[in-house]
């Protein structure tokens, strides 16, 4: 017993020292320049940038509905091909996210909204920012969309005009050429639905089903001999299976309405969130329905995201994917923000890890 107090208080003198140790400034200023050097050597070193083998990426920047959840950011997903790389919706936290995560921001070519809900379009306004201001960007941000986008575009161009004015003036041209500021809106048409062809990449459009949201749009994503399908928000839709045919990974959306038909009765089933938590359900996909198209399509991976409500622990999750497994076993997986899945070409590897 004695040797052990006297143990105890070895340790707490030594803590009590140490912490007036590191009060002194010039201990606190190295300790926080190794710091700062640590923070420096992550800035713009995310696994798109590597010297990795060639592959088409695809990181979560934003996993949850607008429901609220402390640790996720609205729906996001950035694609890369290659070295060319692809915003899918911008909801709120997501540019965060993604400027935690390394990305270089002048990587990226274009922002692809799937639909003009509030959820997929609340940081256009930080994607141009951060796309504009010291990332060399040589044209303004060009913003794919539905009919629509035209006047969200618009929209915010004019809120954030007065912001690029005041940057121009404090940084000069270099670092804010207000000649590529502001973004540049262009309407998917349906006619001719594949946005970007070039010698590698191919993204086409789709229609899906999101009444009364119309047009909502689904896209698939190939390059070289990988592929995905990002489902959007839309209700169980054979056209999601159509285009997910054989694909390597499907990104599709989930909601469990068992879990919202829990909280519409522990709220009593009055009220406008009941109404809202009611309404919701005529227009999304279970993750049952999501296995169901996956098993369908035979995709190689399924990937649940924009996850309505996104779980808060482990048995929620259980919950949330309850019955998953006896349709589509074993080759799936529920989003977390900073989920990245990595195809590299030339192979048959799906590979899942995080950047959190």
């Amino acid at each position: 017993m004695k040797k052990i107090i006297i143990s105890s208080l070895i340790i707490l003198i030594a803590i009590i020292s140490f912490s007036q140790i590191i009060k002194i400034h010039t201990i606190e200023d190295l300790i926080f320049k190794i710091g700062l050097s640590t923070i420096v050597a992550n800035i713009n070193t995310g696994p798109w940038n590597q010297n990795e083998q060639d592959a088409l990426r695809v990181v979560v920047c934003g996993s949850r509905s607008p429901l609220f959840h402390k640790d996720r950011a609205n729906t996001c997903l950035l694609v890369v091909a290659g070295k060319k790389s692809y915003l899918i919706d911008v909801g709120s936290g997501s540019i965060n996210k993604l400027g935690n995560y390394g990305i270089n921001f002048g990587d990226i070519e274009s922002v692809i909204i799937s639909h003009l809900h509030s959820d997929h379009i609340t940081d256009l306004g930080e994607a141009h920012l951060r796309t504009w201001i010291n990332s060399n960007r040589p044209t303004k941000l060009t913003v794919f969309g539905p009919d629509g986008i035209e006047q969200v575009v618009e929209g915010y161009n004019i809120a954030f005009g007065q912001d690029n004015i005041y940057r121009n003036l404090h940084h000069g041209m270099d670092i804010a050429d207000l000649s590529v500021s502001g973004m540049s809106p262009r309407a998917i048409d349906m006619e001719n639905p594949i946005i970007i062809s070039d010698e590698n990449t191919t993204i086409t459009a789709f229609e899906v089903i999101h009444e009364p949201v119309s047009p909502a749009l689904g896209f698939r994503i190939d390059y070289k001999d990988r592929s995905i399908v990002i489902s959007g928000d839309t209700i169980k839709d054979k056209n999601v299976e159509k285009f997910s045919k054989d694909v390597d990974v499907l990104f599709h959306e989930a909601q469990s309405n068992y879990i919202l038909n829990n909280l519409i009765e522990a709220q009593g089933g009055i009220g406008p969130n009941a109404t809202i938590l009611k309404d919701i359900q005529t227009y999304h996909t279970t993750p049952t329905e999501a296995a169901e198209i996956a098993k369908a399509a035979k995709v190689g991976h399924l990937v649940f995201y924009h996850l309505t409500p996104a779980p808060r622990n482990a048995i929620m999750e259980r919950v949330f994917t309850r019955g998953v497994e006896e349709i589509f076993p074993e080759d799936w997986t529920m989003a977390k923000d900073g989920l990245l899945v990595s195809l590299p070409t030339g192979t048959d590897d799906i590979n899942i890890s995080y950047l959190d």
